[in-house]
């Protein structure tokens, strides 16, 4: 494994809006030395690889597609997206948007 002393760095920005309250921004940079998949310790040697190590650091990553929840986008309404995000965030998974 071949690890950078000085790796590139992204600057991260998350926004945390609260209603009738205001919001709260994050910065920060990260960058990533090392990234690799591992099993889980004790697993067979047949299992898939499912823990991420960045940085040297044990992560497991979990998540789902973000797909339109109808056909035409025009009848959705923004109680459509707050249910379904909310159902994601009782799941306990991940949301991740990307668009065209």
């Amino acid at each position: 494994m071949m690890m950078k002393k000085n790796p590139k760095l992204f600057r991260i920005t998350g926004i945390l809006i609260l209603l009738f309250i205001g919001q709260q921004v994050i910065e920060r940079n990260v960058g990533f030395r090392n990234i690799e998949w591992t099993s889980f310790q004790g697993a067979s040697v047949e299992s898939d690889l499912w823990i991420s190590n960045v940085n040297d650091r044990e992560i497991f990553l979990q998540g789902v597609n973000w797909s339109p929840i109808r056909n035409n986008l025009a009848d959705l309404r923004e109680n459509d997206y707050r249910k379904l995000i909310k159902t994601y965030k009782n799941l306990g998974v991940c949301r991740d948007v990307h668009g065209p």
